[in-house]
């Protein structure tokens, strides 16, 4: 195309050109013009004629802003080439929002991070646990020796007595020749975390009454973990004695049992009373009397080895070795306000205990150990001799039972 003079009608020079691909400008740009090619498609255009400066300068400014942009963008993909070459390609957003973690860049290009310091605790101080601190839930032997417990027990409140008393039980391989073994009766109280083995005429129904006034008992066959395993003893020529008095017609008919407690007591019925019981003393020689008053403690303790006793304490100071017991299992299980016995009740219900007592004191004008021959209570002593020399328990005068 051509340019033609303006309107003045000044003629202007014109000047072949040539656009980039070779080809020669169909038009000619005036002498005062800058010349600017273009693509192959539009040959050449004429800038900055004197008729409009104002497109020269919009056209320069297009041409600036076009050249930036696409040096940017060449710039910017040099660069993302020189850093993610195409074996290791910068992960894209949909990698990164994936479950699997992105792939871990070298350790050359990775700052290693120094770990922070760790703090260690301090180790923990245990406080030692002394026998007089155990609670109820604690365990039965802290030390691994129950026998060397309650002994410390027992030691640190009086007495170490009804300890080795039950220890010497336990071990004990004298047979009861009297009779056959028995089962015992064990009523286990959980409240109070003992096992009382029931022994007739030895206390027991002041132990049994103490137990189911203050939170029952229950009968059991095998001692608990949690619990004591006690009982109390007798003097065997005295409990043998009261258990007479106590089954009255049983075992023989030869005498007469005591009589009643107005009855005038005479030297004559004395002397068949006596004889009646060294009938019964003569059956159970032989084996043949079976009544629970009459047996011996050590047949009706039961198995020792499965159920070893720990504490047997003396009827003959019932109420101070019941207060050691109580103080034993506060001691070791933590246990408050160890229930009395009915003798150590105060008041009325004391006095009506004691004159109870003393009311069946008559029974034993009819017999008793100074009414008995010396040959009679030594053959009663040698009956009950694995009581004596199992339980350690002290010969009465007149008795010589061999250990």
């Amino acid at each position: 195309s051509s340019f033609d003079n303006d309107e003045s009608g000044s003629d202007v020079e014109e000047r072949p050109l040539k656009s980039a691909n070779g080809h020669e400008c169909e038009a000619h740009c005036p002498s005062d013009s800058v010349a600017a090619v273009t693509g192959p498609q539009i040959s050449c255009f004429c800038c900055c004629t004197r008729f409009n400066c104002y497109l020269c300068t919009a056209c320069l400014f297009g041409a600036c802003l076009a050249f930036a942009i696409i040096m940017r963008l060449v710039g910017a993909s040099v660069i993302m080439k020189a850093i993610f070459p195409e074996d290791r390609q910068a992960p894209s957003m949909r990698q990164w929002a994936t479950t699997e973690p992105p792939p871990a860049l070298p350790p050359s290009s990775t700052p290693q991070m120094a770990a922070p310091p760790q703090t260690v605790a301090p180790p923990k101080m245990v406080a030692p646990q002394l026998p007089a601190s155990t609670s109820a839930s604690s365990p039965v032997s802290p030390s691994g020796n129950p026998g060397q417990d309650l002994k410390a027990y027992a030691a640190a409140v009086g007495t170490t007595t009804p300890i080795i008393r039950a220890q010497n039980a336990d071990a004990c391989k004298m047979a009861y020749r009297a009779s056959r073994q028995y089962s015992p009766l064990m009523l286990y109280s959980k409240k109070w975390h003992v096992v009382f083995n029931l022994q007739p005429k030895a206390g027991s129904s002041l132990v049994r009454d103490a137990l189911k006034s203050h939170g029952g008992f229950d009968e059991v066959k095998a001692v608990p973990v949690d619990a004591t395993h006690f009982s109390f003893a007798r003097d065997p020529l005295k409990r043998s004695i009261s258990g007479f008095i106590e089954i009255g017609e049983g075992c023989s008919n030869v005498g007469s049992t005591i009589g009643l407690y107005d009855e005038v007591v005479t030297p004559e019925k004395i002397k068949k009373v006596v004889a009646r019981f060294e009938a019964i003393v003569g059956e159970l020689e032989q084996q043949r009397c079976q009544n629970a008053h009459l047996l011996s403690h050590m047949s009706r303790f039961g198995d020792l080895k499965t159920s070893p006793l720990e504490f047997v304490g003396n009827v003959g100071s019932m109420e101070k070795d019941w207060d050691l017991l109580g103080k034993i299992q506060e001691r070791r299980f933590g246990v408050q306000a160890w229930p009395p016995l009915k003798t150590q009740l105060v008041g009325a219900d004391q006095n009506h205990v004691l004159e109870a007592m003393r009311k069946k004191q008559w029974q034993y004008k009819w017999i008793n150990e100074s009414l008995l021959s010396p040959g009679l209570k030594q053959r009663v002593c040698m009956l009950y001799r694995d009581d004596y020399c199992c339980l350690k328990l002290p010969q009465p005068v007149g008795c010589n039972v061999p250990c």
